[in-house]
């Protein structure tokens, strides 16, 4: 009954697999609050198939649960595709090695979106419209987690750093409003829309980009790894705080871009962006900007020449005459007078970075 129906409950003890709606969309769910999927042994349960089919007219619903067993499959369609759903309070998929598949969702409002699993296990979630906000996607586990692409007005909070074993691929290139991402330990992938926003990884070699046509902020803070932070070349106060890379990893011979092993960072604007790097401020007295190396090494060298002579900071700007045009910002974080780490900012072969875009990280 679509008024008085508030609740499905599904739970599958047994070899055999539960299918409802694998083709056809589960009409008259207007009064639906709650849905719980739950698998105890081998045997599946379908509920929809995304993309395919799914419970369109979900507006009331406000609490779905999935829970797989290490190997019962729990699969459950599009939800809100003709009327988005209103307020979920609670979505929450746990896996002990099955594999969760949810198709596209619609939703005004998420309060709590929650992802965890075991190892060899998988979750699956297809492209998620929100029109305010999402308050809290946490993601957590060995498990692997594939989430779609977030679009619509609303904002985003993301929390994946309980990911134990793979990194996310996180695309909100479409999304209008802001984000607020803390990553993985591992390899992510990050691509932000035009609000911006902020974006916080940990270890692992992490890519993250800035949509080209962005006009917000974004503050974007990285680990150990080799990092690239790739921003918007419009309008907007950037702040990027790298983890740098150790100099003795780089081939010394290198003088080109892609040759450099290193944090990077692209579309820097000197005018209004800024570098979070190091651990003291950056004055006239302690920053030193120059140009004519002729490889890493030869910057590095001037840079510890420098750093001996009391610098903590020296930017190397049009190394090598660089064709693919690029500079090297070297920090002696331990005060000995030699440089620590290093990253590379691209586009830069003139004198415009000064000690005024350097920032405490």
């Amino acid at each position: 009954d679509p008024d008085d129906t508030q609740r499905i409950e599904i739970g599958n003890d047994n070899d055999g697999d539960i299918v409802i709606g694998a083709a056809a969309n589960i009409a008259g769910t207007q009064g639906l609050k709650t849905i719980s999927l739950k698998t105890f042994n081998d045997g599946d349960i379908t509920l929809g198939t995304p993309g395919t089919s799914g419970l369109p007219d979900l507006q009331n619903i406000n609490s779905i649960a999935l829970i797989a067993s290490k190997n019962g499959n729990i699969t459950l369609g599009d939800l809100g595709a003709t009327t988005s759903i209103n307020k979920i309070s609670s979505l929450s998929m746990t896996t002990e090695g099955g594999a969760i598949s949810i198709g596209n969702i619609k939703a005004k409002k998420i309060d709590a979106f929650n992802a965890s699993g075991n190892e060899f296990s998988s979750i699956s979630i297809g492209n998620i419209e929100i029109s305010e906000a999402i308050d809290l996607i946490t993601l957590s586990g060995d498990t692997s987690i594939t989430l779609g692409n977030f679009t619509g007005d609303g904002t985003v909070k993301l929390d994946a750093s309980n990911m134990t074993k793979m990194g996310i691929n996180l695309n909100f290139s479409a999304l209008r409003g802001s984000v607020d991402v803390t990553a993985t330990g591992e390899d992510d992938l990050i691509s932000l829309g035009i609000e911006g926003g902020k974006v916080m990884s940990g270890g692992g070699n992490d890519n993250i980009i800035v949509a080209a046509n962005a006009t917000g902020n974004s503050d974007i803070t990285t680990g150990d790894g080799v990092d690239i932070i790739t921003l918007s070349a419009q309008s907007g106060i950037d702040i990027v705080k790298p983890g740098g890379t150790n100099v003795n990893i780089n081939n010394n011979t290198a003088n080109t871009h892609a040759a450099i092993i290193s944090d990077k960072i692209i579309n820097f604007d000197p005018n209004s962006d800024k570098i979070g790097f190091g651990s003291v401020t950056s004055s006239n007295s302690n920053f030193l900007s120059e140009t004519g190396a002729s490889s890493f090494f030869d910057a590095l060298t001037k840079a510890n020449t420098a750093m001996a002579a009391g610098k903590i900071y020296y930017f190397s700007y049009n190394v090598a005459t660089a064709t693919d045009g690029f500079g090297l910002l070297f920090n002696d974080s331990n005060g000995d007078g030699s440089s620590d780490t290093f990253i590379t900012i691209t586009g830069i072969t003139t004198d415009v970075i000064s000690h005024q875009n350097l920032i405490i990280a």
